[in-house]
């Protein structure tokens, strides 16, 4: 295969919410909060333990619904909730999580057959944890016709914590939203990838390829025509993926992601930590991760 070289191109509730206090200065969540919080958390996992224990479930239909509850276990356990919205993204994940369970023990799942964007998750075999990706589906897909697939790897954002809550809330629509008409000829996948603070190595390299092959369990994908977009940190992941992979990706377009740790770290931004001296190990080292060694 060629590889080529591109051009970069209030969700309704149904239970019963914790009650938010109103100002925007909070600090960290109460006694009180954390508790309303857990208390509600419980019966959603233990539900989905249930629904697993069957035997008979389709496991990314799973996945779609444990990917809240995963990320309000880690916005609790590790932060930071110190605000008004922080607190409302715990809130959401909650009754989204709700909301997808109910329809999993219905046997329903909505959001797997609309067109236009979804949020959905797979179980990672690096850890089994789930892993969720954002999803837009044409308004042309025919299950008749394989489709391109473009994966776009986002840039840096926080790792840790309530980061995975906001990937999922900043994306996530509802089931039940009015299906956006998207024009584009592709389906497209973004890949949380651990958040992106490996730059996409490591378990974030396996997770782009197993979100690929989640994709390709539901829709009928072109395997000739995957296409490997990013920009910044996601630059950085497509400028590796891309060149380490190029069997897999029929095109690549990274925008503003460097490639070599060293000279980059050692740019001229006045923020950036300057990495010399350095002992001859530690510059072996730093090329663990440079996509110019693939070139």
């Amino acid at each position: 295969m060629i590889l080529t070289l591109i051009s970069p191109i209030s969700i309704a509730r149904a239970h019963q919410p914790v009650t938010l206090p109103k100002t925007a200065e909070l600090g960290p969540l109460t006694d009180a909060e954390r508790t309303a919080f857990l208390a509600e958390l419980k019966p959603l996992q233990e539900r989905l333990t249930a629904l697993r224990a069957r035997g008979n479930l389709n496991l990314d239909r799973w996945a779609d619904a444990q990917l809240f509850v995963k990320a309000v276990v880690w916005a609790l356990d590790f932060g930071p909730i110190s605000d008004a919205n922080a607190r409302e993204q715990v809130q959401k994940g909650l009754g989204r999580a709700k909301q997808r369970i109910d329809a999993l023990a219905a046997g329903r799942y909505p959001w797997a057959e609309k067109r236009g964007r979804s949020v959905r998750g797979f179980i990672s075999e690096v850890d089994n944890s789930v892993q969720p990706y954002h999803l837009i589906v044409p308004s042309s897909y025919d299950p008749a016709k394989p489709m391109r697939l473009d994966v776009v790897l986002h840039g840096s954002t926080a790792a840790t914590g309530i980061g995975e809550l906001r990937f999922i809330n900043g994306f996530d629509g509802g089931d039940d939203e009015e299906p956006t008409v998207f024009a584009n000829n592709f389906i497209e996948l973004r890949p949380m990838g651990r958040l992106g603070e490996n730059a996409y190595r490591f378990e974030g390299e396996t997770d782009v390829d197993e979100a690929i092959e989640a994709v390709c369990r539901d829709y009928q994908i072109d395997r000739s025509r995957i296409v490997l977009r990013g920009s910044s940190l996601g630059g950085v992941g497509a400028w590796q993926l891309g060149l380490k992979r190029p069997d897999r990706y029929v095109a690549v377009g990274p925008a503003a992601g460097p490639v070599d740790t060293f000279v980059f770290a050692n740019s001229a931004w006045k923020h950036f930590v300057r990495l010399e001296p350095l002992t001859s190990w530690q510059k072996t080292m730093l090329h663990m991760v440079d996509a110019i060694d693939y070139t």
